[in-house]
């Protein structure tokens, strides 16, 4: 018999199926029906959730995408597990749910589903953030970042530590900078930190408890440094050394404590600089030498790598 090729594409493929089951080995036919499974389960879920799906040439990996986030599925014989995401890391509690092993995609989209509407608040906070702020770190953010470092200008920046299956709670909150600076902003956080609102965004909330009318942006920030100096030689929140931020997923917490100078170093790079410099021959818990940037003397732990 002649196939139709005005049917659907399952359809089409349902009819071939019946006509190759005379011909083919009973564990062959199974996996034929498996595959057509897949595909129905396939077009299902781009009809009901308008996604995008990528299938490997074995048909044992599913990548599911919708704007900026994937889902990517292992078919195992007749169920599917999750095998990534772009969500957070998964927590644990009562509205949070987790991935298991399901026996269809739509179920494990729905759960995808479930936990990235809970996640809506949180994408807002950040993509706000994001616009009016200088972010220092992460670089190029992605939708499984839950941290932001903030630049505040005069060479201090604010780290803020978030849990987005907690929406509205207190982040971690951490300074970097010179100490009289950290020390002022911690003052003014401690003082602030019961105005803290769980009904009002990130940041609106960032704003009160750090006294602020609004955060420098990157484009003030890079004039206020060619103002400063003629010519900047790295940007705010970089090492000094290896003129990058993160170094084995470390950011750079040493500032040199000249107000003149307040370059950021990494622990690991200002200790192997210092150790070469000083050429000691005894390790101690700290080292202590000339900052690489002014000369005036800068001390810090002994990195492990020496």
């Amino acid at each position: 018999d002649k196939l139709d090729h005005s049917l659907c594409l399952f359809e089409f493929l349902v009819q071939l199926e019946k006509q190759l089951v005379s011909v083919v080995s009973r564990n062959l036919q199974d996996n034929i029906w498996i595959n057509l499974d897949l595909i129905k389960d396939c077009e299902n879920l781009v009809r009901d959730h308008n996604v995008n799906l990528q299938i490997n040439a074995q048909m044992t990996e599913i990548m599911i995408t919708q704007n900026n986030h994937y889902l990517l599925v292992e078919r195992k014989e007749k169920n599917f597990l999750v095998k990534q995401h772009s969500l957070p890391d998964i927590q644990r509690n009562d509205i949070c749910k987790e991935f298991k092993e399901e026996v269809s995609l739509q179920a494990l989209f729905r759960i995808f589903k479930h936990n990235l509407q809970l996640l809506e608040r949180f994408y807002a906070d950040l993509e706000e953030i994001d616009l009016v702020c200088y972010i220092i770190d992460p670089i190029k953010p992605s939708t499984k970042n839950t941290h932001r470092q903030i630049s505040l200008g005069d060479n201090i920046s604010l780290y803020i530590q978030l849990s987005p299956w907690s929406y509205g709670s207190l982040p971690k909150i951490t300074f970097i900078g010179p100490n009289d600076q950290t020390e002022k902003y911690r003052k003014i956080v401690t003082f602030n930190l019961e105005s803290w609102s769980s009904e009002i965004n990130l940041f609106r909330n960032l704003l009160t408890i750090l006294d602020l009318m609004y955060f420098p942006n990157k484009k003030n920030m890079n004039t206020l440094s060619e103002d400063q100096s003629g010519m900047a030689l790295t940007n705010e929140g970089e090492c000094s050394i290896c003129f990058s931020n993160i170094d084995d997923h470390k950011l750079p917490t040493i500032i040199c404590e000249n107000n003149k100078c307040n370059q950021y170093f990494h622990e690991s790079c200002l200790s192997n600089w210092l150790y070469l410099k000083t050429n000691e021959n005894e390790k101690s818990d700290f080292v202590e030498g000339p900052c690489p940037n002014c000369e005036q003397i800068i001390s810090c732990k002994h990195s492990e790598e020496i």
